[in-house]
């Protein structure tokens, strides 16, 4: 791809949009796809308003996360008898290597349920321009633009999911209409994108991830990830019982390799703590070049310092996250 100038043609936009092969994009058709849905994620996905996106988690009946995912209803332009905007199919977003696998499983469960899972065509790319510009981006998307996290909005550009900032970064999910970027942006480097979302402290799970963390494990519980006040979902007693009865001791934290700036980490690859070097300490959860998300127990991150795939690995240094590992109170 190549850079669009902006429209002053004098100077590279602000708006940067990454191109993010990583994820992909399915679908959930069918009169009973919100309620089948809302019976298998961690999330309520029943009462998803217009302009929610949801993020939720997948999990084995032993709750483990198989795959986490980010839920909305289309509110593209309906077709001839198809429902209004806002009330027709769920799309979900989620690991590319996750996707095809997480939709044949729920394709195993709809049984009688009026649902269809099917993968969908779409590209999806990282959207961020530095805070204060927001302006900017609007005109490139066309159209005002969700600022809260996890809302969304339909515009002639493409759909547009509001993510947490990071790194002095606004960020958005991009789902285009079109295959040429909107004028006013220019073409960024996903390893970018990518560190900005990994300091939001997103947990993005599937492939070689699946089925090694519960959700509290990775601060789906601090994120918004789980609802405890839904109904039934597989994992559902574990994942609760582990909320209202259990001292949470392991958690997820960001950390940075200093000595290592370009190497990308193993996610599922196990992380050492130097007063514990006989056993692993935790695993990583999510990577980009120099940056890492990782679960650990809560003290070993309170130590700040741990070491990469061996107890003489590299180091990798311990920040902060932008929220509270607290639980929440519901």
């Amino acid at each position: 791809m190549t850079t669009i100038d902006s429209p002053t043609g004098t100077s590279p936009a602000l708006l940067s949009l990454a191109l993010l092969p990583e994820f992909s994009v399915f679908r959930a058709s069918g009169a009973d796809a919100a309620s089948f849905l809302h019976g298998q994620l961690t999330q309520d996905i029943e009462h998803l308003g217009p302009t929610d996106a949801r993020l939720a988690g997948y999990c084995s009946p032993k709750g483990r996360l198989l795959a986490t995912v980010l839920a909305w209803r289309d509110s593209a332009p309906a077709g001839d008898g198809e429902p209004a905007s806002g009330n027709g199919d769920i799309l979900l977003l989620a690991r590319a290597d996750a996707a095809e696998a997480l939709t044949r499983r729920l394709a195993m469960f709809i049984l009688r349920a009026k649902a269809k899972i099917s993968l969908a065509q779409q590209v999806v790319y990282g959207a961020s321009i530095p805070a204060g510009h927001e302006a900017i981006a609007e005109a490139a998307a066309g159209g005002s633009l969700p600022h809260q996290p996890w809302h969304k909005a339909h515009l002639p550009s493409g759909t547009w999911i509001a993510l947490p900032p990071a790194d002095g970064l606004v960020q958005w999910f991009f789902l285009p209409t079109s295959t040429e970027l909107p004028a006013g942006a220019h073409a960024g480097r996903p390893e970018d994108w990518q560190r900005a979302h990994l300091a939001a402290g997103i947990p993005w799970i599937g492939g070689v991830t699946a089925d090694l963390f519960v959700p509290q494990n990775v601060n789906f519980d601090c994120i918004g990830g789980i609802n405890f006040r839904k109904g039934c979902y597989p994992g559902q007693e574990v994942v609760a019982r582990s909320h209202y009865r259990g001292t949470l001791k392991r958690r997820m934290g960001f950390g940075t390799l200093p000595d290592a700036p370009e190497l990308i980490a193993d996610p599922g690859a196990d992380v050492f703590a130097p007063e514990r070097p006989q056993e692993p300490a935790g695993r990583i959860v999510a990577s980009a070049p120099g940056v890492v998300l990782l679960e650990a127990p809560l003290d070993t991150l309170a130590a700040g310092k741990l070491r990469y795939g061996a107890v003489d690995g590299p180091v990798i240094a311990v920040g902060s996250l932008p929220y509270p590992l607290e639980k929440p109170e519901n």
